[in-house]
């Protein structure tokens, strides 16, 4: 069937308008498809500006930041959800970071509590803090630990 385009004044075809339909979607669809990679692009850079922040208030150092994903957060549609999730991996990384703190300062507190012991070939006088721990009393050597710092201290 012929028509006539108002515009041009040229005859068209039942075809060719089907082909210029077709055309548009095609190109309204990829101006979408760009629309939507643009939105995540800019929703993934403001959780890793988000990651940022939330480290800082927590007191975590910002080195961590790139140990928390924020690429498929970015498919979450929903922005509460999204909020939710990045909200629970936070947590479990400010939990996982606490217990590694705690873990690494009951090893140092661990071994700063037995203390230095000279070596046997010296013959050096045994410190008060040896002659607590060869008797076992934990107090006594508690107690010399601590008078020993302070001394140092001042």
């Amino acid at each position: 069937m012929l028509s006539k385009n108002a515009k041009t004044g040229v005859l068209e075809t039942e075809e060719d308008r089907k082909k210029q339909m077709d055309q548009q979607n095609a190109e309204q669809k990829e101006k979408d498809i760009k629309h939507n990679v643009q939105s995540m692009v800019l929703i993934n850079r403001e959780l890793k500006l988000a990651v940022v922040d939330v480290l800082e208030s927590l007191g975590l150092p910002s080195t961590l930041r790139g140990m928390i994903v924020t690429d498929d957060l970015t498919m979450i549609e929903d922005p509460k959800e999204r909020k939710e999730a990045f909200t629970e991996r936070l947590s479990g990384l400010y939990e996982l970071y606490t217990k590694e703190v705690r873990k690494g300062v009951a090893v140092e507190r661990m071994e700063y509590l037995r203390g230095h012991t000279p070596p046997a070939s010296k013959g050096s006088p045994f410190s008060l803090y040896d002659r607590y721990k060869r008797e076992g009393n934990v107090k006594g050597m508690v107690t010399a630990k601590i008078e020993e710092f302070f001394s140092d201290m001042g």
